[in-house]
């Protein structure tokens, strides 16, 4: 197991399959039955995001688990539809139902729920969040992704500490409205998702994800999160500046620089 300041570190990126990422991480004609063997070999941390677009189905991740090795694990992506609130517990039993070969294994580390820019601070929108909350397993730490700055205000995270629930630290663009780069152990876990600072993301709204990180912008990294996660039982980082295989490339030098400087 890989440790940050004596703590578990699940370190990975945002998905793996991405063409793109051929002969900048993937060696030149790696199948994309094959990238997950390779993925594997470097990081224990397999965001599975599929799975906000479609509800997954259990032989897909029978499959998924089945070529992972032992020392790998999940954090999962919430389905588009379980975000909006007034869901039925059905809803979420098929999501589950379908993730049933890692949960029953014991392999999701964490939940995530990735909501939009739009999607800001006040008292129904809490409640959606805690809802959802209180509809998933309980033994699975549950975070929540939120890049509108209006959330992060003292009230709000204190909330969020009360319930129990994860509050992503979120690496963005500097823009007006977009959150703050803040990490925070809410839920006696730390959760980081990267997405660079390109100079193409210039609206919250307009992702724009192809960006490297520096060795030096690494290690700020690393120590605010170290900062954040005295208590923590586990971390977790997560590069999302996924375009080109930068994602991968910092995932590794991240792995080198915990492995060499911390």
């Amino acid at each position: 197991m890989m440790l940050l300041n004596s703590t578990p570190l699940y370190l990975g990126t945002s998905g793996y399959k991405y063409d793109d990422w051929m002969d900048v991480f993937y060696p030149a004609g790696t199948s994309h039955y094959n990238m997950l063997e390779y993925y594997t070999k470097h990081f224990n941390l397999i965001e599975i995001t599929f799975t906000f677009y479609k509800i997954p189905y259990a032989k897909t991740i029978q499959s998924i688990l089945s070529r992972a090795p032992d020392d790998v694990f999940f954090s999962v992506r919430l389905h588009k539809n379980l975000l909006r609130g007034r869901n039925t517990q059905r809803e979420f039993n098929d999501f589950l139902y379908g993730l049933s070969p890692l949960l029953e294994n014991n392999k999701i580390k964490a939940f995530f729920a990735d909501y939009n820019y739009k999607f800001t601070s006040c008292r129904a929108n809490m409640s959606i969040i805690k809802e959802l909350a209180g509809k998933l397993p309980v033994e699975v730490p549950f975070f929540a992704e939120l890049p509108s700055s209006t959330w992060y205000k003292e009230r709000y995270i204190e909330e969020f500490k009360v319930n129990r629930i994860g509050l992503i630290g979120l690496h963005l663009p500097e823009i007006p409205g977009l959150a703050p780069f803040y990490p925070v152990s809410t839920n006696y876990f730390t959760y980081l998702r990267l997405y660079g600072k390109s100079r193409l993301w210039v609206v919250p709204d307009d992702k724009d994800t192809d960006y490297r990180y520096k060795h030096d912008e690494i290690k700020k990294i690393l120590n605010r999160c170290i900062d954040a996660s005295v208590l923590s039982k586990g971390i977790f980082i997560s590069y999302c500046n996924v375009t080109g295989g930068n994602a991968a490339v910092n995932a590794l030098d991240t792995k080198k620089i915990v492995e060499s400087e911390f």
